[in-house]
């Protein structure tokens, strides 16, 4: 199966993203570019693309599709849009209607048929906008967009079904009316959201953010009634200048363990550090668990062939690694680089179906994207997902704890960055995860107590023995400038001029990250 791709576009505004989404399109095995259109159709070029046997008509211009292309292709004219998820702008997403309409943009990419009597949409995500120049407004949702034909077409032939077979058939809303006015609210919708954007950056420059692990009296699954009332207790904030976040926990003879990140905002880094508790009442000091000249968060923790395992991010160093805990020195060891090349945020591990899981987005892609890789075992070898990336939605993709099953079904606690970093907390239902197929639907919304300590954020949700813990946001006034002896890319030396480097540090050197894996049990 191979599938003939004609391509229309305005040849003197060829943008970037334009650029990118034909080249990945070309790039996929059985894709042939057979026809560029050039939009002033003539009769004449009318017949010529009707009988060049296209498959699909890609149109990537800023008009809308000329009405001689209609039926000129097997599988339709393939069109970017906006809208609110249910209704589509009948005009590209390229409009300026998206930016008037808050920091979010649902976008779609909808093959039109029939004379345009019937629409689907092959790809829709939900992504955030967040600069105010006019030029790039659009920037990064249209870099995430221009993966989405290519997207569509591979998936297609690695299955052998027709493009439109995964569509859902859409509407588009009425066409504005050109006037004056229109003009006139364009161009005050643009200064009143750079003016906003502006405030936004100035008061960011003079505020941080600060976080604090809570302790929940309650098993997992109790969030999956969102408005039920429970009593967190949080641990104290010890230092101004830093905090712990991303809790995991397990129960040892000892007690209990909770591993986090510590991070400096004086040095700008994590580390993962460790906080031990004999009762579950009274907490010990944190203490460095990892320490490696890169930024470390979300340590991830699980048990796999009675060994216990963390899987940390750490996407400054391009992959995805894995630790495992020497139980004889309380040490943990690096074991194997489990996906290279990928710099993976948030890395979540499930076992599902006799597979192994683990779910991330990457720093590139931001909180929109979500991947998807699975492996037969621990060793590997680990490859994507059919479908990956699975997700694109800024309120749901990115990974926040602890996948927990309850009434033989599966959940997957995710970040709403909608509104801001860790803003919320959104439980999904996994519905279908095969090596072909992921879908999932949002049950359960959890947000901050806005009358609690920890207003402005909720951004972990994971199981710790019969209890859960969860981590909370607030905002706190900051210097708009930093020391330059802060600023210092020496971790271990200014923590011995600080006088903070405790006795118990676990040192990992980073030349272990070159060292050859260790054999997984």
């Amino acid at each position: 199966m191979s599938l003939r791709v004609g391509v229309a576009w305005e040849a003197d505004r060829v943008s970037p993203w334009r650029r990118t989404c034909v080249d990945r399109l070309v790039a996929v095995p059985g894709v042939e570019l057979a026809l560029v259109i050039d939009l002033s159709l003539s009769p004449e070029q009318l017949d010529r693309i009707r009988g060049a046997d296209l498959d699909l008509i890609l149109h990537l211009a800023d008009a809308r599709p000329p009405a001689g292309l209609g039926g000129a292709a097997r599988f339709g004219v393939w069109t970017m849009h906006h809208g609110d998820g249910t209704v589509y702008s009948p005009g590209p997403i390229t409009e300026w209607e998206p930016h008037c309409r808050g920091p979010l943009l649902h976008a779609a990419l909808i093959a039109t048929l029939d004379g345009g009597s019937r629409s689907l949409a092959l790809q829709e995500g939900c992504l955030r906008i967040t600069s105010t120049a006019w030029s790039s407004v659009l920037e990064g949702p249209l870099r995430c967009v221009a993966e989405w034909p290519a997207k569509v077409c591979r998936e297609a032939l690695d299955l052998g079904e027709p493009p439109l077979a995964r569509g859902r058939p859409v509407s588009f809303a009425p066409a504005l009316r050109r006037s004056v006015t229109r003009g006139l609210r364009r161009r005050l919708s643009r200064w009143a959201s750079g003016t906003r954007w502006l405030l936004r950056k100035g008061l960011d420059a003079c505020r941080e953010d600060q976080w604090a692990i809570g302790v929940v009296r309650a098993p997992i699954h109790s969030f999956l009634d969102a408005h039920r009332e429970r009593t967190t207790a949080w641990l104290p904030e010890r230092s101004r200048h830093e905090y712990v976040a991303d809790p995991f926990g397990l129960r040892t003879a000892r007690g209990l363990v909770i591993l986090g990140e510590r991070f400096d905002h004086r040095l700008r880094r994590g580390e993962i550090c460790t906080i031990a508790s004999p009762d579950g009442r009274r907490f010990d000091l944190p203490s460095t668990a990892l320490a490696l000249p890169a930024h470390m968060s979300y340590p991830y923790l699980f048990e796999h062939d009675g060994a216990l395992y963390c899987i940390p991010e750490m996407f400054q160093s391009g992959g995805i690694q894995l630790f495992e805990f020497l139980v004889p020195s309380g040490t943990w060891r690096f074991v194997a680089t489990l996906i290279e090349g990928t710099a993976g945020v948030d890395p979540t591990f499930l076992r599902h179906g006799n597979r192994l899981w683990l779910f991330f987005t990457t720093r590139d892609d931001g909180a929109a994207v979500l991947h998807l890789w699975w492996a037969p075992a621990l060793a590997g070898p680990w490859r994507p997902h059919r479908r990956s990336p699975v997700k694109f939605d800024v309120r749901s993709a990115r990974p926040a704890g602890t996948p927990f099953e309850h009434g033989g079904q599966i959940f997957r606690p995710s970040q709403d960055c909608s509104e801001t970093y860790g803003g919320a907390i959104r439980i999904n239902r996994i519905l279908r995860l095969t090596a072909e197929e992921f879908d999932e639907e949002t049950v359960a919304v959890l947000r901050p107590d806005a009358n609690g300590p920890y207003p402005a954020g909720l951004h972990t949700l994971s199981a710790f023995d019969e209890w859960t813990l969860i981590d909370g946001k607030r905002r706190r006034w900051r210097l708009p400038w930093r020391p330059k002896e802060f600023a210092s890319p020496d971790l271990d030396g200014l923590r011995q001029r600080l006088g903070r480097l405790r006795a118990d540090t676990i040192g990992l050197d980073v030349a272990a990250l070159a060292a050859p894996p260790a054999p997984l049990r």
